[in-house]
């Protein structure tokens, strides 16, 4: 937790994708190659935002266990890297916003079904007939 907390300090965000995977699958084996497209989004000393992409590749071994699959071992490939250097924040569309951190972020309110219901004005939940 230490190192993630070093590493974490200056990260102002960062994004994940996950794409093609292959897997090979030995009874309660298996192995498998994930790419990985990260962005980071960091702080440098002077306090200016810069960003960095990787093009990345987990190889993984899962065991199964107790009827659960988990990673056993994890090797993690970094194909290229590309840094950006700090540069004027973009205007954006007036119909979008910026993500923030925690409960400030749109999406928090997206998924507080209180708070989408005081916005509706409705005192009762819609009642779903699935």
């Amino acid at each position: 937790m230490t190192f993630l907390k070093k590493m974490s300090g200056n990260f102002k965000s960062n994004t994940h994708l996950l794409g093609n995977n292959l897997i090979e699958v030995d009874g309660d084996a298996a192995r498998t190659q994930t790419y990985c497209f990260a962005w980071y989004r960091r702080l440098n000393q002077s306090g200016a935002e810069y960003s960095i992409s990787q093009g990345l590749r987990y190889l993984d071994c899962f065991e199964r266990r107790n009827r659960l699959w988990a990673i056993a071992h994890r090797v993690i490939i970094l194909d290229w890297e590309h840094v950006f250097e700090p540069g004027p924040t973009p205007t954006i569309s007036d119909r979008w916003c910026r993500g923030q951190d925690g409960d400030d972020d749109p999406s928090s309110k997206h998924f507080n079904r209180n708070e989408l219901l005081r916005e509706r004005g409705q005192e009762n939940p819609p009642t779903s007939t699935l």
